[in-house]
């Protein structure tokens, strides 16, 4: 930004040497400005240890306008996908009757199930939570809610 700046009053600057003056005029901000771009290059790796252990949902509204919400369930490992249905409206009860249960009959339970912060998904987090003595890995917290940006690749590992 200071360098295009600078070049809309016609001073031809290196980066390097922008970023050394803004390192001496402001080092907390050229600090926090590095570790950002740190974090945005080399981010945290996505991980699943084995089948079963990270279940992401997701559901998309871009056709809700024509009466079609899509919900889609896959597994973190392979990137299977395990259901996916297709309703006129978000339903908390649709998306557990028609994608959970049938899910956790054909696969079993998950250790992890990660979704956005909606709120058609709290029905089927709450089965997981009440179910959680069951999980292979009980250490680890029955479900997480990230943005939705975030979900499938989230930066915090679990």
């Amino acid at each position: 930004m200071m360098k295009g700046f600078l070049q809309t009053h016609d001073l031809r600057v290196s980066s390097r040497r922008v970023g050394n003056a803004l390192r001496v005029v402001a080092p907390v901000y050229h600090r926090r400005r590095q570790h950002t771009a740190f974090r945005q290059i080399n981010p945290v790796p996505y991980y699943a240890e084995y089948c079963g252990h990270k279940l992401h949902m997701d559901q998309n509204e871009k056709l809700g306008m024509y009466g079609a919400t899509h919900v889609l369930a896959v597994d973190g490992l392979s990137g299977f996908i395990l259901g996916l249905i297709t309703m006129p409206l978000k339903n908390n009860l649709v998306i557990y009757d028609l994608l959970f249960r049938p899910i956790l009959l054909n696969f079993g339970l998950w250790d992890q199930v990660r979704v956005d912060h909606g709120t058609e998904f709290y029905l089927l987090l709450y089965v997981q939570e009440h179910l959680h003595h069951l999980r292979r890995n009980q250490r680890r917290a029955p479900h997480v809610q990230s943005m939705s940006r975030q979900v499938g690749r989230s930066a915090d590992s679990c």
